[in-house]
């Protein structure tokens, strides 16, 4: 249920967390980690049962790559 789903939530913040500790971390809605100069965006969708990655960056491909590792930090937590 529910309990599950959010203790597998934490589990995949502490993987990410682990990943990428030079990243500041903020937990107030989902998972922010941020760099001076991008940052990636880890949440629960309110509306389907999915895990979002959002990122932003100084080119789409570092915020893509961004968010390919996070995706399979996700997948393999």
């Amino acid at each position: 249920g529910t309990r599950n789903a959010e203790r597998g939530l934490q589990d995949v913040y502490a993987v990410l967390k682990r990943r990428f500790p030079d990243a500041t971390t903020d937990e107030r809605d989902g998972l922010r980690l941020a760099w001076p100069d991008r940052w990636l965006h880890v949440r629960p969708s309110n509306t389907e049962p999915i895990i979002r990655l959002i990122a932003e960056a100084p080119t789409g491909a570092v915020a893509a790559g961004l968010i390919e590792e996070g995706r399979k930090l996700c997948a393999g937590s």
